[in-house]
């Protein structure tokens, strides 16, 4: 397989969020997906198409999670979809997407769940998140949990509708340094996942949890996968 080309779009909007309640305010980081085609040598196609991308979000967006954000993660992960099958250059009908990065989030939102213990610890308390929900009219820790997860799963249910499906699940282990799979690969079109497996570059953040690696380069892991293209 060779490198064929090359490109990035930017994906995020021009959101301003306010401020208050120890939060700064200011425009959204810009959020960026970079992509490149792949060809293999001697074969007319089809091509892969890798775009990688960090959605909007983590521990200092979430605190704005009420100002719009679940549709700017909705949006975001549907501009990376409208590259794919829009604006590819070359697209041929056999073409592969794979969208890989990090999504800030698991693909699901359970109740005693890692999200639902980021959101007691992280979220409930916050007076800026409070300030923002009473705003829009939400009153209870319910529902602005409820609000919350919609934040949280908006990549996965734009990946859903356009008809993406993930390359693995939580069977691969973990890729933050908090116990949570929040990195991601997604398909366009279903192909043969031949393997699926960790690359350990950074410790766990647990009390008690033995080393998974000598070397942290980062705070998250890789995943490798394999493809039958």
């Amino acid at each position: 397989w060779v490198v064929e080309d090359v490109g990035v779009e930017q994906i995020s909007s021009d959101l301003h969020l306010a401020g208050g309640g120890g939060r700064v305010s200011g425009t959204l980081a810009v959020r960026s997906m970079s992509w490149l085609k792949l060809c293999k040598v001697g074969v007319s196609g089809p091509a892969a198409f890798v775009m990688c991308t960090h959605i909007s979000g983590g521990r200092f967006e979430d605190q704005y999670f009420v100002q719009q954000l679940a549709e700017e993660r909705y949006q975001q992960t549907k501009q990376c979809n409208d590259f794919f099958h829009l604006r590819r250059p070359g697209a041929q009908a056999s073409d592969v997407g794979i969208l890989v990065g990090d999504f800030n989030a698991t693909e699901a939102y359970s109740a005693s769940g890692p999200m639902n213990a980021y959101f007691k610890f992280g979220i409930a308390g916050s007076e800026g998140v409070w300030s923002d929900a009473e705003s829009v009219g939400i009153s209870t820790q319910e529902d602005l949990e409820s609000s919350f997860k919609t934040y949280m799963v908006s990549p996965f249910k734009a990946l859903k509708e356009f008809g993406w499906t993930l390359a693995y699940g939580e069977e691969v282990g973990v890729t933050s340094a908090f116990g949570h799979l929040i990195d991601h690969m997604a398909l366009s079109r279903p192909v043969p996942v031949e393997s699926a497996e960790v690359i350990y570059l950074t410790n766990q953040k647990v009390k008690g949890k033995s080393a998974d690696t000598d070397v942290v380069v980062t705070d998250h892991n890789a995943v490798k996968v394999s493809f039958q293209i």
